[in-house]
């Protein structure tokens, strides 16, 4: 053995040992490093031109139980990650996808992108299903957050995973056609596609996917309903339906969101959130989903989604170019569109995500602060407002401060604590200062009486 060759057999061995020490390393970071947000059990104090009406409410520490939901989903996160660059690698280093692909039926290249698509999906969903099991139904019932039974549980898995199944087997044979008619420039196709993609998403979603696991109704209580639509119709946006879906049955959590585009645009409400709530704290919430319809949160996240997905799918072909020629003879993978070559697809896609999402979710969290802004400023109910924050924290066993890098790389949201720091510090109408979005109102918020005020709840 030569002396270069003594070297590298005494280096090789060292890379895994450093990769699991960046990884720890990296993981610690994510548990410890602070938060820009004030740590928690910290407040301010009022300001001296702030009314003495404006009660604040404090950010609650978080339970025993949150604290530990909170830091066993980061280290499921982080085990996901690995999870998912794994499970490509292990398709190509084991020459799985030559193996199946020279087995499928090869009438045309179409025939055979569609095979593999479905044959390379099957099996993966078995692989990680007890990821899915354990996530899904394990965790959430240990934590008492679901209360779905497993027949429910195993039913909506498999409506869940059909539709996936249809959706991933069409995007892979359309991508392969794409790539055999433009070899070169079959990125841009492809991520010229993406928009019109999630447009007709967001459309039938709402309509043909949503009441496959859930039933969708009217609301119970109809006064409520009521001061919704009006809510909405003084933020300008007309024709909204309100929704209540019944998830009492499945899970304790609490959520509202607003889906679909057009005709299909709706508010949906959970009556979990509607049972554990005051009224005056769930029209805070439907301010807050009203303000992504009026402020045209839909349309942009869909955009910025396309957007960084082009980007990703660029990233993707730079670096197959140079993927594709090491693998020629070793992995069985010599031609891009070779359907074999979806497996290094993915793991080049996961690459990119990686990368990518904290962006995308940087924006998320821009937007959702901007609702909550516009939801304050079309109530002036801070009050209520931190304290459906509060109970989300309750009843979600949230985390209300957690640490920088957690925010950059799993945070859609801001935290519940800035969200509630937000409620208590933003009143520019008690200054008389021009409120951002008071021109998008058809009248001006309801005054509330200082009598009405000082008895407001305290967080329960």
């Amino acid at each position: 053995m030569s002396s270069s060759d003594r070297t590298k057999s005494r280096i090789k061995p060292q890379w895994p040992i450093r990769l699991l020490t960046i990884a720890t390393s990296v993981y610690l970071a994510f548990c410890f490093t602070p938060s820009l947000a004030r740590p928690a059990g910290s407040s301010e104090s009022p300001r001296p031109d702030e009314p003495a009406m404006a009660s604040r409410v404090q950010v609650p520490e978080p339970t025993p139980a949150a604290v530990d939901y909170h830091y066993s989903g980061l280290t499921l996160w982080f085990l996901r990650q690995f999870w998912v660059i794994a499970v490509p690698m292990v398709w190509i280093a084991s020459r799985a996808s030559e193996r199946i692909r020279s087995r499928l039926p090869s009438r045309s290249a179409f025939s055979l992108s569609l095979c593999f698509a479905l044959s390379y999906y099957t099996i993966t969903s078995l692989v990680n299903l007890p990821w899915s099991f354990y996530l899904g139904f394990v965790r959430a019932h240990d934590y008492g957050l679901s209360t779905q039974p497993i027949g429910d549980f195993v039913a909506d898995e498999l409506k869940s995973t059909a539709l996936s199944l249809a959706l991933f087997v069409a995007v892979v044979t359309g991508l392969y056609v794409v790539i055999r008619r433009w070899p070169q420039r079959w990125w841009i196709a492809a991520g010229l596609a993406v928009l019109p993609l999630m447009l007709v998403l967001a459309l039938i979603v709402p309509v043909w996917v949503d009441p496959l696991f859930h039933e969708y109704g009217s609301m119970s209580d109809q006064a409520l309903e009521a001061q919704i639509v009006a809510l909405a119709e003084r933020a300008g946006v007309d024709g909204s339906r309100v929704y209540e879906v019944d998830m009492s049955r499945e899970t304790r959590a609490l959520n509202a969101y607003v889906t679909g585009l057009l005709d299909t645009k709706r508010i949906v409400l959970w009556d979990t959130l509607l049972a554990r709530l005051q009224a005056d704290e769930v029209l805070a919430v439907m301010a807050h989903e009203i303000g992504h319809y009026a402020l045209g949160h839909v349309l942009q996240g869909l955009a910025v989604a396309a957007g960084l997905t082009f980007l990703g799918l660029a990233f993707v072909a730079a670096a197959i170019r140079q993927v594709i020629p090491r693998f020629t003879g070793r992995f069985g993978i010599s031609r891009l569109d070779d359907p074999a070559s979806l497996p290094v697809l993915i793991l080049l896609a996961q690459l990119a995500s990686f990368a990518l999402t904290p962006v995308g979710y940087a924006f998320s969290r821009h937007i959702e602060h901007e609702a909550d802004r516009f939801a304050l400023e079309i109530t002036h109910d801070n009050h209520a407002a931190a304290r459906a924050f509060v109970a989300l924290q309750r009843e979600n066993l949230g985390f209300p401060r957690p640490s920088m890098l957690h925010t950059f790389f799993r945070s859609t949201h801001p935290s519940l604590g800035e969200r509630i720091d937000f409620c208590n510090s933003y009143r520019p109408w008690s200054q008389n200062q021009p409120s951002r979005y008071a021109a998008l109102f058809r009248s001006p918020p309801p005054a509330q009486s200082s009598a009405a005020a000082a008895t407001l709840a305290e967080p329960r």
